[in-house]
């Protein structure tokens, strides 16, 4: 029995995009806080002090996705389903409680709130995976599949 994995990253374009609206924002919310705090017309006032704190919090979010985007990808293998990159998790197939079949995407959610895996038409190897994954999935009962009609048909037929 051969062991299959299927490893899923974002698509070029779109790690390539997010790099660049990173740092764009860095350069627009850093462009934000000079400009009110060294505003000499008037004393801050709330809006100008939310202005900063969002601000910061645009440029520790820009930073952590510049920093985080490499690492992340989602690995389909024959016992479970792993997501690797800022927050590492894993669920194996005898764990998932239900399956999300949307227009892009799967979200498969696991026992507890956290543990949701999500992957969708901006991975390579999309159709590959959720094909793989229907197919695991056609022999667990205790499974819900929801979703729109159209999609969860199609997902169920993809296994055979």
């Amino acid at each position: 029995m051969s062991n299959t994995s299927i490893l899923l990253r974002p698509k070029k374009w779109f790690r390539i995009s997010n790099y660049i609206a990173s740092v764009c924002g860095l350069f627009l919310f850093a462009y934000i806080i000079n400009q009110v705090l060294f505003n000499e017309n008037a004393d801050p006032t709330f809006i100008q002090y939310l202005l900063i704190g969002v601000s910061v919090i645009g440029i520790v979010a820009a930073l952590f996705t510049i920093f985080t985007q490499h690492r992340h990808q989602i690995v389909v293998s024959d016992d479970r389903i792993s997501k690797h990159g800022f927050m590492n998790r894993e669920i194996e197939y005898s764990e998932i409680d239900k399956v999300v079949i949307r227009n892009g995407g799967v979200e498969v959610h696991g026992e507890g709130i956290l543990e949701t895996i999500s992957f969708g038409d901006l991975h390579q190897n999309y159709k590959k995976a959720r094909d793989f994954l229907s197919e695991k999935l056609s022999d667990e009962f205790h499974i819900e599949v929801k979703g729109r009609d159209k999609f969860v048909e199609q997902f169920l037929a993809s296994d055979s």
